[in-house]
């Protein structure tokens, strides 16, 4: 016999003794127990059952995540209203903006930003669009921001394709052919390329998270992606650029903007976003 046959065996005898019962209090006594017993077994089954724990639980959790997109608009500062944001998530959405303000805070109180205003604006402008690549491929923000300010002269020399990291190819939005040089025995040598192009910038952002994360070459990099020096060092060595001073002045970045602080903060975001 199953666990509910038997409670509803328990539940039929405790009924016939309280209709039928004709003696004495402690008889109906008894049965009430009796009764009572079987609602708690009932319930105890219920909270055991899987299909409980999926119909209570799981619509819970997943209430509580945000998309990418949404932790777009929160660390821009932007209103949950405006980002499809359910009722039950405004409160993690309001812990994103938060974070979002603390990142900022972080880059405009950094010992380059009095000395290096438009730059400064720059690291603020990319913040979210270097976190969300952060949240999906677990390259870290600073490493991100600082070859998009590096690659890009800080935003002034983006390709017309939203390229911000000179990666060569085809995009998204197919490729533009760009002016650029390279470093050959130590000389600086003009050239032209194809690089990838991007309908915006969100999309350069992430597809440089996935080609640092996804590509074997770069694998020896990301097992220091806490330590951003040691990365960023290991990123030049597989190949990445051929500038001699590719690690020296991105480090100097890294530093100077206080952008390796962004990182931790990003990393506290993990847990509420819906992948």
């Amino acid at each position: 016999m199953g666990f509910m046959d038997q409670l509803k065996a328990i539940g039929k005898q405790a009924v016939d003794a309280l209709n039928g019962a004709q003696g004495p209090a402690q008889q109906r006594s008894s049965a009430r127990d009796q009764l009572r017993g079987v609602d708690g077994l009932a319930q105890q089954e219920q909270r055991l059952s899987p299909a409980h724990d999926d119909a209570s639980k799981k619509p819970q959790a997943a209430a509580q995540k945000l998309t990418v997109q949404q932790i777009l608009a929160a660390l821009k500062g932007e209103p949950a209203a405006s980002a499809g944001v359910a009722p039950e998530a405004t409160g993690v959405f309001t812990r994103a903006m938060a974070v979002g303000k603390s990142m900022r805070e972080v880059i405009e109180k950094s010992k380059g930003a009095a000395r290096y205003p438009s730059q400064t604006a720059f690291f603020v402008d990319i913040i979210a669009d270097s976190v969300a690549a952060q949240l999906l491929t677990g390259v870290p923000a600073s490493i991100t921001m600082g070859q998009a300010a590096q690659e890009t002269g800080y935003g002034k020399s983006a390709s017309s394709g939203n390229n911000f990291f000179g990666i060569k190819g085809s995009g998204t939005a197919g490729s533009t052919r760009e002016a650029t040089w390279e470093e050959v025995n130590g000389r600086k040598v003009k050239t032209t390329a194809h690089f990838r192009a991007y309908k915006n910038r969100y999309e350069s952002f992430v597809d440089h998270g996935k080609l640092i994360s996804e590509n074997p070459v770069y694998g020896d990099a990301m097992k220091h992606t806490e330590d951003p020096k040691k990365m960023i060092a290991e990123v030049h060595d597989a190949g990445y650029a051929t500038d001699s001073k590719y690690t020296t002045n991105i480090t100097w970045i890294m530093k100077t903007f206080g952008l390796m602080e962004i990182d931790p903060l990003a990393r506290s975001l993990v847990d509420i976003v819906q992948k």
